[in-house]
């Protein structure tokens, strides 16, 4: 008996008298309880998800963007994921999602990650006022030339 009372203390997510957390996010039993799409492209998406505790007694909620598929790793995924947001917001032109943007971009340096961050935006923005203006769609070596204009080294 003794045993189970120390697996089902094991369990807990959450100091029953304080109402503190006792794990850390990751060590939760979490289930997505809500998801919905930032940024959805051919080989990548950003969405912003609802996450729950399952476990007994756990009422802990998690939310955030989440990256799915590719995200900026190197040079030509960084213009082809550019490529893809230019044509996105071509065919559809709307407001870009920063913070969904960033999302992508895995790197520690805060520099490098937020001039690809903006670069990627600035794609984005420029298939968005192509499509606006009734210009014809560019190549990806011109969206690279006239959106990537700070070129972040890998």
């Amino acid at each position: 008996m003794m045993v189970n009372q120390n697996n089902r203390e094991a369990q807990n997510c959450t100091d029953g008298q304080s109402g503190g957390a006792l794990l850390p996010p990751a060590a939760h039993d979490l289930t997505i309880v809500e998801q919905t799409p930032k940024l959805d492209l051919d080989t990548c998406g950003v969405y912003w998800v609802k996450r729950t505790c399952t476990r007994d007694g756990c009422q802990d909620e998690f939310t955030g963007l989440v990256p799915i598929g590719q995200t900026i790793g190197g040079e030509q995924n960084y213009k082809a994921i550019a490529y893809e947001l230019y044509e996105s917001h071509y065919d559809t032109p709307r407001q870009i999602s920063y913070p969904a943007v960033q999302t992508l971009v895995q790197t520690a340096d805060r520099a490098h990650r937020t001039a690809i961050t903006n670069n990627l935006c600035d794609a984005a923005k420029l298939g968005r006022l192509d499509a606006e203006e009734d210009r014809p769609k560019r190549t990806k070596q011109d969206v690279v030339d006239t959106a990537l204009t700070d070129d972040p080294t890998y």
